[in-house]
């Protein structure tokens, strides 16, 4: 399995009507958690959504301005499932045990076959988190061209958790038996490093009254380094979810390189500002390790899952 990316974010920015945009899909660095997407002179971290802003970074008797400290970020995002947190406690209790009459079987079907349909649309986790690289960004002028370099880099880390549903049944072995479920949590985490390098200048200047204003064109190269894991986990050994995940996390992890290409505009006059970015115009591949092979060669918990 592989992930790809190609994403497209508009932003505008203006004195008179407020602020519209569109946040990337990973963290916000720095004081763009407040004003989102937009390219703001005042903060470096703005550089992380169009690489076309390097241009307003400078003023005319700057060569070079840079960060000082880290900028940190993280987010959450949770399914609406707080209903069904002892459910789930209850559900993992009851597959423990091989003492079930017929009608505790029965009514222990009926009653978890109702609420899984709706666990497996609800009960999902996110979480990213990023940092960047202390004096990130650094942005520059080489021998007064008419455009401004810039350098950045920086460190994220990505988990995703959804719930699988599956039925429910009971199992008899004479007068007692048990229930049974191939319901699962499925996880994917992924880590990743990047280092890139861009370029933005204005292209073109002109125009009358409201019309007037500055064209600005930039683009980046990013070299990601990105290690990805998947894994599915039976819900009958969530009682040793945190021992699994950190033995089958290594064995599934694949680390792959990428290089992708960012494009980005501004259009810059005196009242507003709008931009146009373009990012991983490339669709840069990384892959996962497979789910569900070689599981001959797997033992305990880590087979039971394979299968």
């Amino acid at each position: 399995m592989k992930l790809k990316a190609l994403t497209i974010s508009v932003a505008a920015l203006t004195s008179l009507a407020g602020a519209a945009f569109a946040a990337p899909s990973g963290y916000a660095p720095g004081s763009t958690l407040t004003t989102g997407a937009v390219s703001n002179p005042y903060a470096l971290s703005s550089l992380a959504y169009n690489p076309a802003s390097a241009q307003l970074m400078l003023r005319d008797d700057e060569n070079i301005r840079f960060g000082w400290l880290t900028t940190i970020g993280t987010g959450i995002e949770l399914g609406d499932v707080s209903n069904f947190e002892q459910e789930i406690n209850d559900l993992s209790d009851e597959l423990d045990r091989d003492d079930l009459t017929l009608s505790e079987g029965e009514a222990l079907v009926d009653r978890f076959n109702a609420i899984l349909p709706e666990l497996g649309r609800e009960g999902y986790m996110k979480l990213n988190s990023g940092v960047s690289v202390p004096l990130m960004p650094v942005v520059f002028n080489v021998g007064g061209m008419k455009g401004n370099f810039f350098v950045e880099s920086g460190a994220e880390l990505l988990i995703g958790g959804r719930f699988i549903d599956d039925e429910v049944t009971v199992q008899m072995n004479g007068s007692t038996g048990s229930i049974q479920t191939q319901s699962s949590v499925y996880l994917k985490a992924g880590t990743g490093i990047r280092l890139g390098l861009g370029y933005a200048q204005p292209v073109w200047e002109g125009g009358e009254g409201w019309k007037s204003g500055q064209l600005i064109v930039g683009g980046k190269l990013d070299v990601h380094r990105l290690s990805l894991s998947k894994q599915v986990i039976l819900i009958d050994d969530v009682d040793d979810l945190e021992d699994t995940i950190e033995d089958d996390y290594d064995k599934n992890e694949v680390s792959s390189t990428g290089v992708s290409l960012s494009l980005g505009a501004i259009w810059r006059a005196d009242m507003y500002q709008l931009g146009l970015t373009l990012n991983n115009i490339n669709e840069p591949e990384f892959d996962y390790g497979p789910v569900g092979t070689n599981c001959d060669g797997l033992s305990g918990t880590s087979q039971n899952n394979c299968f």
